[in-house]
């Protein structure tokens, strides 16, 4: 099994993924930091921390590794909330497709 690619995962819902994800599932925990880092990652995995925007496609790219297994739980409050989320679903699957 590949990577496991958390966004939001300084949400209340990403806190509760973080909190119930068995270790050692995935090798390679990749969690989008834009704001504020997650607490309480998992021990016994490897975890890549990428600074991102997902309104800033170039900063994904780092983010997504080949077959890796994508959770999105970002949502942006923004101005524009509307435009700005599904902006930032366009741009992480262009870099998933990107990535292959």
């Amino acid at each position: 099994m590949s990577a496991l690619v958390i966004t939001g995962a300084s949400s209340f819902l990403g806190r509760a993924l973080l909190a119930t994800l068995p270790a050692g599932v995935f090798p390679e925990l990749r969690i989008l930091v834009h704001h504020k880092r997650p607490q309480g990652l998992l021990p016994g995995s490897r975890v890549i921390t990428v600074d991102g925007d997902l309104l800033k496609p170039d900063t994904l790219r780092e983010l997504i590794a080949p077959d890796s297994t994508v959770v999105h739980l970002a949502y942006l409050a923004t101005a524009h909330p509307d435009e700005d989320n599904v902006a930032a679903v366009r741009n992480l699957l262009a870099a998933c497709q990107d990535a292959g």
